[in-house]
């Protein structure tokens, strides 16, 4: 029975080998076009997160719909021990009305804070 799989795991790899693709097709107008553009700038997205990061969860920020993010009152939920964060979906809300969606908060949290920032204490 061994003897049997060993032989058709072979005949399936040597089969596979047999049957590839030869090689790359070459485009000429393809070829035409370089490796790296010139010039090649590179976004730094750390400093897009970081600049993202103050924006939204600056508190004390004003403007027509700002502060984007607010806190509620500790033990309002519950876990008596935490403060809940509220950031609304959209831009365009006058009133957060105690509402918060994970799908904006984690990535926004976790994004940050592997770009290097401490959400645990930032800002004291």
């Amino acid at each position: 029975m061994m003897k049997r799989s060993f032989l058709n795991l072979a005949l399936i790899l040597i089969s596979l080998s047999v049957l590839a693709q030869p090689g790359q097709l070459t485009i000429s107008r393809i070829d035409q076009m370089p490796d790296l553009p010139e010039p090649l700038q590179i976004r730094d997205w750390d400093a897009v997160t970081i600049d993202y990061d103050s924006f939204v969860f600056d508190l004390k920020k004003s403007g027509q719909y700002l502060p984007l993010s607010q806190l509620g009152k500790q033990g309002q939920f519950n876990y008596a021990d935490n403060t809940p964060l509220f950031l609304d979906s959209y831009v365009g809300v006058n009133d957060h009305l105690n509402q918060a969606e994970a799908i904006n908060i984690i990535p926004a949290i976790v994004g940050v804070s592997l770009a290097g920032v401490d959400k645990s204490n930032q800002n004291g």
